[in-house]
């Protein structure tokens, strides 16, 4: 099954596509950058209301997490970098876009500007720090 989203951090290349999309940037914005796995895992430990169960794969340093953020459970597959100060990639593969863009609206905080795209829709949004979730949901 496909993934119906996909999130990214806002950098030159993001910049680039939304551009050509139609999606206006505030002028100053900064990049965005992928978080450590430590830095992600303290993101979804930290966050109050939120329900997080993360499970190590085995013979491997990748792991998963099923959160709920918003009262659907979005699922992260982690990869980390090689070191504890390399960033790390996830994927998201969950269905509601209100969850999804919950949590990349706090992820947002730490990491800057961020991109949600919706698969199915081609639509993408630019999330950043206090985003509302609904309306980004709604963009989509």
């Amino acid at each position: 099954m496909d993934d119906p989203y996909t999130a990214l951090p806002l950098d030159p290349d993001a910049k680039l596509w939304l551009d050509g999309v139609g999606v206006e940037l505030p002028a100053g914005l900064s990049w965005g950058h992928w978080p450590t796995a430590d830095q992600l895992r303290e993101l979804l430990e930290g966050q109050t209301g939120w329900t997080v169960r993360i499970t190590q794969r085995p013979d491997t340093q990748a792991w998963d997490a099923i959160v709920d953020c918003a009262g659907s459970p979005v699922t992260l597959w982690v990869e980390p970098g090689r070191t504890a100060v390399d960033s790390c990639r996830f994927s998201l593969h969950d269905t509601d876009a209100v969850a999804v863009a919950t949590f990349v609206e706090a992820l947002t905080r730490t990491q800057g500007p961020w991109v949600l795209y919706d698969v199915s829709s081609g639509k993408p949004a630019l999330v950043l720090p206090g985003s509302d979730p609904r309306e980004i949901a709604d963009r989509l």
